[in-house]
């Protein structure tokens, strides 16, 4: 059995070497409580659908027969109002509801937690591909809206089909530039009923890299970043790329087994980590460390 040993392992990012330049401004919780619109995927995947996740933001339990939908496409035409349910579902307070017109493709799609996350709602309004907007209601009253576009989602995406955005921030308006951003791969680029992989992360980090037994930890303060993980031996030769330009989101965790890019176990001896994190705003940070490989006694 295989386990890890590792010397000093990469430090030397503060926290505040990772933080965006511009930094989002909050406003008073109370100018945006209640129900929020918390993600979006307007562009499924083959067979799949369109879905918007809303979430309670508040100390109160919502009946979403309270609650409508509707959208608004790319020449600016206003659909009719879709009630979310036709009966008496209940949203609990600080939780998320996955809004779909069909629960079981969404979930055949993507991971899930549970499902009582999730709800099909009787009609659901069209999402237009490349720019539009959804716009939720209560009680016929527009509580919240978010106008979408390609260009919100990662540049490194090269296809955004079966890609979500995902607000960032529940005390920030939908309209504040990056409020939403593309779902991280980790998560198949989607967080359907449950937190966002791009949450804003208020944990304290001291480190942004870490590594325990076999798993590499990378915590990051904002999401919208790029890695890249590489294992090289003691020749500096590349012997498993565990991951190449992989979208992150604020808390990850990947795993080495101890083995080559062949599935093949690697040698007892000293080995070499290599982590890349940059972003489409000219951002990079590198980190090398070394690592013993060895059998456990």
């Amino acid at each position: 059995m295989l386990v890890l040993s590792f010397s000093i392992l990469l430090l030397g990012c503060s926290k505040d070497e990772l933080l965006y330049t511009n930094p989002i401004q909050t406003d008073t919780l109370a100018e945006f409580a209640d129900i929020l619109i918390s993600e979006i995927l307007a562009d499924p995947k083959k067979d799949g659908v369109e879905f918007v996740e809303v979430y309670n933001n508040s100390n109160k339990t919502v009946d979403l027969s309270s609650l409508q939908l509707a959208s608004i496409n790319a020449s600016g035409k206003r659909s009719k109002l879709h009630p979310v349910s036709n009966s008496t579902v209940y949203i609990s307070p600080f939780t998320y509801k996955l809004l779909s017109i069909n629960s079981e493709k969404v979930q055949a799609q993507y991971p899930f937690q549970s499902k009582s996350t999730f709800h099909s709602m009787p009609s659901f309004p069209v999402l237009t591909n490349t720019q539009g907007a959804v716009i939720l209601f209560m009680n016929e009253i527009a509580i919240d809206s978010l106008h979408y576009n390609l260009a919100m989602h990662n540049p490194f995406i090269k296809n955004a089909k079966g890609v979500s955005l995902e607000r960032i921030n529940f005390h920030t308006p939908s309209h504040i530039p990056e409020s939403f951003i593309s779902a991280a791969a980790s998560k198949g680029y989607a967080t359907p009923g449950y937190q966002n992989s791009q949450a804003e992360n208020k944990e304290p980090i001291f480190k942004t890299i870490s590594l325990s037994e076999l798993t590499i930890n990378i915590h990051l303060p904002s999401g919208g970043k790029i890695a890249n993980i590489h294992i090289y031996n003691a020749k500096g030769i590349n012997v498993r790329s565990i991951m190449k330009n992989q979208l992150l989101g604020t808390k990850e965790h990947f795993k080495w087994d101890g083995k080559d890019n062949k599935n093949q176990l690697l040698p007892m001896g000293i080995y070499y980590i290599y982590v890349e994190i940059f972003d489409s705003n000219g951002f990079l940070k590198t980190f090398k460390e070394s690592l013993i490989l060895a059998n456990k006694i």
